[in-house]
């Protein structure tokens, strides 16, 4: 009987607790973050009187006699459920939204945790828990980075702070340049420039817009229009041996090819460059034999082909070449082979027509009739041979050529040249076709009916002369650019291609291009001073690249008097303090596809600044997120860099970074906001002022990090509300209270037996 006794009283004080617990949720139904308890309870030991018995025989199986000993609290569980968002308006008030992460506080002695995110900037621009004054960790940024790796500590953003200026080294273009900008169909007023290459090796690429273009020869001969009709028997060309330069052949113009195995006729649109290789045709008779100067390519039997360097030599047809094949070796015969050689000169001819190169040091020939050879006049005889200084040649005339003494020397004539022998008793000879004569032997005539064996001393070949070429090198290049440029007193008048005109009174303008686009890049400084940038677009027309694909080109200057490739534009800036900032920058040229993507072309003005921040400046511009659609342009610039700035607010986004906005128009990044994950969150102790720290049986998970790397999100401007369930509650204390009555009761009827037990023996 005395054991009931002592189970009402267990119940009577479990329930006790259980109402404290429920007393405490409610008194914190307020509290920002709070999380709510629930108790619970178990059975305590019971008293054994029998145990249980096993089936046996014709008996059954007997279940245990047990008396229960009351109850106990099992746990007070701390439920980390999230709580409602609150919005407040305060930016520095945070709500975490997550079921085991917490804010992590400095408290001068330690390191505590919260889920009350009421945040707030003390004097110090120090970022802290309000009321406690406890401050909240994170990381600091370094120029807008932040190393999340490092320790957290504590976050401080002082009032006033301030952004050092940073000069704009990158200009970026985005959006779309129209593809269908009208364009100059008919130009009137306005100036020609006229130029005059002068300088050996300058070069002008002719087209029909450089017209006219006149040269003078150094023979003291000039031509006036290198492409009217009048002049239409010139041919035009140059030679270079400068590593590096290069030519095309094309249907245009020749490019003969020099190398050590011998001369050789470039194939048409293939471009061949000085230092580069030129490979033979394959050949597939003969002896190969490849050097590591000249190496040959042999083609074996079995489809491979195969670099050789080594000196070795191959017949074709008849040896056989060992290679490695997998984990062995094949063999194969050779069938063919390519030698390859090193270019060391190009010589380039073409005519009058589009596309052609001109060049200072190069020539200019022509077919004629007869012709006098000089120093500064060079007489090519039948295509092939130059004549001799101070000689006449005329057409029908012969020629002598090719004179040698050397012994051992052989002459062959064919039908298109005779050799002409010189015998030792000096008198001369005409060689047979198709006879090889050598220097030093013997040759025999007939001297008064009589055979005599003379000696060759000489041989020569003799030609006729079938055409003649009067040829000499370029002194000067004129030219007069096609471009007409406007000035207030010469405006220059213009009809688009839509039908429109305008009259221009500055700029520079040509036939086919567009009128210039302007757009403002806005430069920073060292100092931070600003200076505005004008960048013109102007669209040139339209090409065919190398691979035979349609392209459309832009230039891009600093004016509107360039749009050559290289040229130099220039632009002069008078800033308001009164200095002046000028630029200059080689002309670009945009190229984009048929399908308006981006191919090639940058551009990199120069700025040089005479209010005293460093000079010059140098800013690259990148183009490649421009789009040419038919479309309307919508072309925008920006740069890199700022100017000094004070900090003016600072907002907190989800992921708890803290960002600034300056007076300057910038954000940075100045810090970020800590958490700390526990794998049992309820396992923390809590120390009051909704605080908690670390415990053995919490699960504190890895190092501080950020909301994303843990899954939180955090909710700037608000706070998080108490998880208490007030109906949850009220429930829960209606039930504590029944089961507090119901023990009590156990009590008073225990009570109540043993008095009668007592009383029995009165």
């Amino acid at each position: 009987m005395m054991r009931s006794l002592f189970s009402g009283v267990s119940g009577l004080k479990n329930h006790q607790t259980r109402m404290d617990v429920i007393g405490n949720n409610i008194s914190n139904v307020n509290t920002t973050g709070f999380k709510s308890s629930r108790t619970s309870f178990v059975d305590m030991l019971s008293q054994t009187l029998s145990g249980a018995s096993a089936p046996t025989g014709n008996l059954g199986g007997t279940n245990p006699k047990q008396i229960g000993l009351g109850s106990s609290v099992a746990a007070i569980q701390t439920m980390f459920t999230n709580g409602s968002v609150q919005s407040t308006g305060k930016n520095t008030d945070l709500c975490l939204s997550s079921e085991n992460a917490l804010f992590i506080l400095n408290t001068g002695n330690g390191t505590a945790y919260t889920r009350n995110g009421a945040f707030e900037f003390d004097a110090d621009g120090n970022y802290v828990q309000t009321g406690t004054g406890y401050f909240v960790e994170g990381w600091m940024a370094n120029n807008g980075s932040i190393d999340t790796g490092s320790t957290p500590g504590i976050i401080s953003i002082p009032a006033g702070k301030t952004m050092a200026p940073a000069s704009s080294t990158t200009g970026t273009y985005t959006n779309n340049i129209n593809s269908e900008v009208p364009t100059i169909t008919e130009m009137s007023g306005g100036t020609y420039e006229t130029v005059t290459l002068s300088g050996s090796g300058e070069e002008l690429v002719v087209s029909k817009k450089y017209n006219p273009v006149s040269l003078t020869l150094d023979n003291g001969k000039s031509i006036d229009n290198v492409m009217g009709s009048e002049y239409s028997d010139y041919q035009y060309g140059y030679s270079t041996t400068t590593d590096g330069n290069s030519a095309k052949a094309s249907a245009k113009q020749n490019v003969i090819v020099h190398t050590a195995g011998g001369n050789f006729t470039g194939k048409p649109e293939t471009t061949y460059t000085v230092g580069g290789n030129y490979t033979t045709d394959k050949v597939t008779s003969g002896t190969a034999t490849g050097t590591a100067a000249n190496p040959v390519t042999l083609y074996l039997s079995d489809g491979t082909e195969h670099i050789v360097t080594d000196g070795s030599s191959y017949v074709c047809g008849t040896d056989t070449y060992t290679y490695p094949a997998g984990s062995g070796t094949a063999t194969a015969t050779v069938i063919g082979y390519a030698n390859t050689y090193k270019i060391t000169q190009l010589d380039v001819e073409a005519s009058p027509s589009y596309g052609m190169t001109l060049k200072v040091g190069g020539y200019a020939s022509h077919p004629v009739q007869s012709a006098t050879a000089t120093a500064t006049n060079t007489v090519i005889i039948n295509g092939a041979t130059e004549g001799q200084i101070g000689t006449t040649y005329t057409i029908g005339d012969t020629f002598t050529y090719g004179n040698t003494t050397n012994p051992g020397d052989t002459l062959t004539g064919d039908s298109s040249k005779t050799v002409i022998l010189t015998l030792s008793n000096g008198d001369t000879a005409t060689g047979a076709p198709g006879t090889p004569y050598t220097v030093g032997d013997a040759y025999t005539v007939t001297q008064n009916g009589t055979s005599v064996n003379l000696t060759i001393t000489g041989l020569a070949y003799q030609e006729t002369i079938t055409s003649l070429e009067e040829r000499s090198n370029i002194k000067t290049i004129t030219y007069q650019k096609p471009e007409r440029k406007a000035s207030s007193d010469n405006p220059v008048i213009v009809k688009m291609s839509d039908g429109t005109q305008a009259t221009q009174t500055k700029g520079t303008f040509e036939v086919g291009h567009s009128l210039p686009m302007v757009t403002t890049l806005t430069v920073y400084d060292t100092l931070g001073g600003k200076h505005d940038v004008a960048v013109y677009f102007t669209k040139t027309g339209v090409e065919t690249d190398t691979e035979g694909n349609t392209t459309s080109t832009w230039a891009v200057a600093l004016d509107t008097d360039h749009t050559t490739e290289g040229e130099e534009s220039t632009q002069t800036i008078t800033e308001a303090d009164g200095t002046t900032t000028t630029l200059k920058m080689n002309t670009a040229k945009l190229v984009f596809d048929s399908v308006g993507t981006y191919k090639s072309g940058s551009g990199q003005p120069t700025l040089t600044l005479t209010n005293g921040s460093q000079s010059p400046q140098n800013v690259q511009l990148d183009f490649t997120a421009l789009t040419q659609y038919a479309s309307g342009s919508t072309v925008a610039g920006t740069c890199d860099g700022n100017a000094a700035g004070t900090l003016s607010s600072v907002s907190i986004d989800k992921t708890g970074t803290i960002t600034g906005t300056y007076t300057n128009g910038k954000k940075q990044v100045e810090a970020q906001v800590a958490l700390q994950r526990f794998t049992n969150p309820a396992g923390l102790t809590k120390i009051g002022d909704s605080l908690y720290e670390d415990s053995n049986n919490a699960g504190k998970s890895g190092e501080p990090n950020t909301a994303d790397a843990i899954g939180a999100t955090i909710t700037p401007a608000a706070l998080e509300m108490s998880n208490v369930d007030i109906a949850e509650q009220f429930t829960d204390m209606i039930t504590t209270q029944r089961g507090y009555q119901a023990n009590s009761k156990i009590i008073t009827v225990s009570d109540e037996m043993l008095e009668t037990l007592i009383n029995m023996k009165r």
